[in-house]
């Protein structure tokens, strides 16, 4: 499968999964998420679009390491959660860049985060004392290659 371009994935709604790197994408993250990446940080996205180009969710990469990078997600809409959609999410890094894990960061009152990542199969290395802006310490979570089941 290709990294340039779209293609069509089968899910809840009929979505398109696209690689093009865009300045919207990151701008999504931003706002939903709240987050702001410095100009330089290399950030590489794959966004998740509704057939009327509305962004659903956002998932960028960071972090890059020799072996590693950071994964968020940013969704406005949990129709961007198929099981084909999340393959295309870790194909990325674990097929595209040959990465041996992921990490991935969710706060301590996030619950929903917490349990997604879980129910994906990351699991929880370590606590980032007073990681966010707000001051709320950050859960590290990861996930190798081998463990990824999608």
């Amino acid at each position: 499968m290709g990294f340039d371009g779209l293609h069509r994935a089968a899910g809840w709604v009929d979505v398109k999964i696209c690689y093009e790197q865009k300045l919207r994408y990151v701008q999504y993250l931003q706002d939903v998420y709240g987050v702001t990446y410095h100009p330089t940080q290399q950030v590489k996205t794959i966004a998740v679009l509704g057939d009327d180009e509305e962004i659903l969710g956002v998932v960028a990469y960071t972090g890059f390491k020799l072996n590693q990078c950071e994964m968020s997600v940013a969704a406005t809409s949990p129709k961007c959660f198929s099981k084909r959609t999340l393959r295309a999410f870790f194909m990325y890094p674990f097929v595209q860049c040959q990465f041996d894990r992921v990490m991935a960061i969710a706060a301590v009152s996030n619950e929903k985060s917490i349990h997604f990542l879980t129910r994906l199969g990351f699991v929880q290395e370590g606590r980032l004392r007073r990681w966010f802006p707000s001051g709320e310490d950050g859960l590290i979570f990861s996930m190798l290659r081998e463990e990824c089941k999608l």
